[in-house]
Parts: structure tokens; sequence; C-alpha cells
């Protein structure tokens, strides 16, 4: 058919949809896309309406039909409105009421296509109107980049990994990569740079005495799947290992000490949890519950060595102390996540909070022992040695709090199949509450509020 006749069919569709809208069945629209009204007919001042026809481009489709003839083709929308505003020469199409319903259709450079009712985006509050007949065809996607979406400059994370520019987050009303098309693998890495601070900070060990904790980087990684709906699974792993080493020197005219705190410190966390995502305007959250195992290990060796010269006899005590004090659980974890887009770049505002509890074994050990030289004739020494040991073992809670606050950028890619990755920078902090235990005769160790401060940077995608 020649070319002529074809473009002849396609604008008689179209005015035809146009006169008889009237008949048509509303059609199901989605939220948050972005349309261009091109204003066709003048402004009548006489009743304050102006006639437009929208496009909303959906994305090029290819339509394959039974004789395996390949159409490429894009969605249009024409939408008739009242507008009591005197129009410009193009505008987004915003939430209006259409007082007289509009007619949508399909067609092609080289023929008309009709097709049966099915979502398109549309602004909310427009009405559309269709009277399709089915015709028997396969319609596969081939979404290309896009430049702007509801009218941001900027493509959302999914939007790219997806190559659309419309359904993937009209549950947004936007671009924000919360209402995701499409669901796959996701992992990441994080440096965490943190200090610890026994005792809430004050900088106390196993035996009081104050302990310098060096900044220590320690890994922390996950890998997760999400599917389209926004449900997903996620694994995780934390583990963290530092020490202090301080020795002390003290000389009067009747004694000499020479001392020595040792103190490690080795914990670890493994989380497995369920995870949602959703978003409130162009906020994309994620909440999370799951299983989390860890254990939390420290010890402090006490060294202590004295000799007293009183102007008689010159006696040598040695003193060894050795406390280990061991938290190992399993129990819930929850969490928090928020993402927020800043200045319509693609730098993001992150918070993460989470909170867990483990019920386990709470563990203390102290083991005691003293030497001490007195000379016993000429050449002799009468030495004594005591050694005390004390336990305790309970079954209690520990209480953890975590916080990350920072920036984070964000960066769509189009290779092997397109995805996003990321990169940020936080702060954060870590509460422990490690809970009192009985030790035996040597006392109760009362609860002890374990912190950890510093930054993190971290790096991962998702596919």
């Amino acid at each position: 058919m020649p070319v002529r006749a074809l473009t002849l069919l396609a604008v008689l569709a179209i005015s035809t949809a146009w006169v008889a809208a009237d008949e048509y069945e509303d059609l199901p629209y989605l939220a948050g896309d972005e349309a261009y009204a091109a204003y066709d007919e003048p402004f009548d001042d006489s009743d304050d309406t102006t006639y437009a026809t929208a496009k909303t481009r959906r994305g090029v489709q290819h339509l394959r039909s039974d004789d395996g003839e390949t159409h490429r083709f894009e969605d249009y929308v024409h939408i008739q409105y009242v507008e009591p505003s005197k129009p410009r020469n193009t505008r987004p199409v915003r939430p209006v009421h259409s007082e007289r319903p509009a007619r949508m259709t399909h067609f092609s450079a080289n023929q008309s296509i009709t097709a049966s009712d099915e979502e398109m985006p549309i602004q909310p509050g427009e009405r559309v109107y269709s009277d399709y007949e089915e015709v028997p065809l396969q319609v596969y996607e081939d979404f290309g980049s896009c430049d702007s979406c509801a009218g941001d400059d900027i493509c959302s994370d999914c939007q790219a990994a997806c190559g659309s520019c419309n359904s993937c987050n009209a549950g947004c009303g936007g671009c924000g990569g919360c209402n995701s098309c499409c669901g796959g693998l996701s992992a990441g890495a994080e440096m965490t740079i943190l200090n610890f601070h026994p005792d809430g900070g004050r900088g106390s060990d196993l035996f009081g005495i104050d302990g310098d904790y060096n900044h220590n980087v320690a890994p922390r990684v996950w890998l997760g799947y999400e599917g389209a709906s926004g449900w997903g699974v996620r694994g995780r792993f934390w583990q963290y290992d530092t020490g202090s080493n301080n020795t002390f020197f003290v000389e009067t005219d009747e004694r000499f000490v020479l001392g020595n705190v040792c103190n490690t410190l080795n914990t670890y966390m493994i989380d497995l949890e369920l995870t949602k995502r959703f978003c409130l305007g162009r906020t994309r959250m994620r909440t999370s519950i799951g299983a989390r195992n860890g254990a939390i290990r420290r010890r402090t060796v006490y060294g202590l060595g004295i000799i007293d010269d009183d102007g008689s006899d010159e006696d040598a005590t040695a003193l060894i102390a050795d406390a280990i004090r061991v938290f190992d659980g399993t129990g819930l974890t929850f969490a928090f996540e928020a993402n927020r887009p800043l200045f319509g770049t693609q730098l993001e505002a992150v918070v993460n909070a989470r909170g867990s509890a483990l019920w386990g074994d709470n563990k203390q050990s102290v083991l005691a022992k003293g030497a001490e030289a007195l000379p016993d004739g000429m050449g002799n020494l009468d030495v004594n040695v005591m050694t005390q040991e004390f336990h305790g073992d309970e079954s209690d809670t520990m209480w953890i709090g975590e916080l990350q606050a920072g920036l984070q950028w964000t960066q769509p890619y189009q290779c092997f199949g397109g995805g996003v990755m990321f990169v940020r920078s936080v702060f954060e902090a870590q509460w422990w509450a490690q809970p009192n235990l009985e030790v035996g005769d040597f006392g109760t160790i009362p609860t002890e509020h374990l912190a950890f401060y510093g930054v993190s940077v971290a790096a991962g995608f998702s596919y």
C-alpha cells in the first residue's frame, strides 16, 4: 500500500477517535510520568476553553505480528481537556480533569495498529478512553536511555537500570527509584574505621584501668536480592578486631614499680534479613527484619612488678591478672534506611538506623597469680606463690544500637544489562549494652556500655 494511503488512514483513525471519544470506556493510568501538551487550536476567549493534544511517550516498543514481521512504533496519548488560561507553546501536563473524553491511538510510520486495553502513563485526574479491537501481537519492550522523567532532568536509579522513563517510578510521582519495575542482585563492601570506647567512652578496661584503643579498619560486606515488588532478602557480615598495650613505670625512694596492661577486642556479626523497599515522595526507604548471630570477646592481661627497698631487706612481688569476658548469642535485628536526592542531582543524603537484641551466654573468668620473693639468708630467697580463679556464666540479653548518617553518590550504568553503582561516606556510631554478671567471690561485674565511633566508606551496586 502506498505511503500516502497509509498516512491518510492514520490521520482518519486519529480524527475518528477524537470525535467519537464520548463512547469509550475509562483506561487505567499510571501516575508520575512525563507528558507535554502541543496546542493545535487557538485560544477561545468566549468560553475560556483551550483544546490541546497531549503527547505522552511511554517508550519504543517492538511488536511482532503473526507473520513474524516486527514493527517499531511509539505510544501516544491524545487528550482534550479544559484549561482556563492562555496556553504557551508547550508545557508539562498537570493534574486536570477532562470534560470531553479523548481517544488513545497506537500507530507507526507504516501502518495503523490497535491493541487491547492496557495501562498507560497518564497524569492523575486525566480521563482517557479507548475502544481498541484486539490484534494478535506479542509486545517486546526495548526502552532506550532517558533524559528526564516527570519534569526531572535526572533519571532515577531503577529507570536507568531498566531503561524506562515511565512506569518504574509511577508510585513515587516521579524519578526516585522507589517503585521499581525490575528486581535484581545487590552487593557492596564497606570499610569501617572505628575507635572502640569501653564503658561508654570513659576508657576503662575490665579492671577499671584506663585503656587507649586504636582506630582500626574493619570490613562489612553484604549480598542481597530484591524483586520488582520491593521485597527481598539480604545477608550481611561485619568483623572488628582491635587492642591496646600500655606500659607504665613508677619509682620512689622506697619502691620501684613496672606495669603493663594489654587489651584485646574481637567481635563479629552475621545478619540474614527480609527487606522491603518503599518511598515517600522522592525519599527512598527500606525496612528490614531478620536474624542476627554475633559475639564479642574482650581480654585484659594486667602485669605488675614491685621491688621494695625500705633500707633493710629488699623483696620483690609479681602480680598477673587475666580477665576474659564473652557474650555469644543469637537474636533479632531491625533496620530502617532512607535516601533523599539533594539539589536535583545524583548526590543523596543517607540515614541508616538499626537495633538488635541478642539472647545468649554472658561469661567472665578471672585468673589472678601472685608471687613474692623475700631474702632468706645469704643468697637464698623465700618465694610464696598464690593463685585464685573466678568464673561467672549466665543467660542474658545484649542490646545493640547502630546509626549512620552521611552522603551518597549514585551513578546508573547501561553496561552488562544496566544497573546502579554507588559510593558513600558516613559517620557511624554503635552502642552495646553488655549485661551485668556475678563472678563468684570476685564480685558483680556491672552492665558495661560499650561504644564505637568513626567513619565508614562503602561502594556497591545493584544489577
